[in-house]
């Protein structure tokens, strides 16, 4: 399933989010993406992982996890990045992983 989002952050990333909303990916659904501290590890920023949800190419539910997901799509540069939240319900997602795509996921970018 092809998911790409219009996100509402609720932190600081809020130039990404404006540039997010304008160019016109949008399904009409807001969701409010709350962070762990995990989702930072690899150097990535909220308006990284903002923007890798807002062009993700693959969002599904993670076999065997009832919440989790996975979603691909591409840093502000770019670059392929792979982004693990679970669905907190009530339109909410909490990002706990982000980091640069690997090799067994990039097929899934090109269904």
């Amino acid at each position: 399933m092809l998911s790409v989002w219009s996100v509402v952050d609720s932190g600081n990333a809020k130039a990404a989010l404006q540039n997010c909303r304008n160019v016109g990916y949008s399904r009409g659904m807001d969701v409010e993406v709350v962070y762990k501290s995990s989702a930072f590890k690899h150097g990535f920023t909220r308006a990284d992982i903002l923007w890798a949800l807002k062009t993700a190419r693959y969002d599904e539910l993670m076999e065997g996890m009832e919440y989790k997901h996975l979603s691909l799509g591409f840093d502000t540069r770019g670059n392929p990045l792979e982004v693990m939240y679970t669905d907190l319900g009530d339109s909410r997602i909490s990002v706990f992983h982000a980091m640069t795509c690997r090799a067994m996921f990039i097929p899934l970018m090109n269904p």
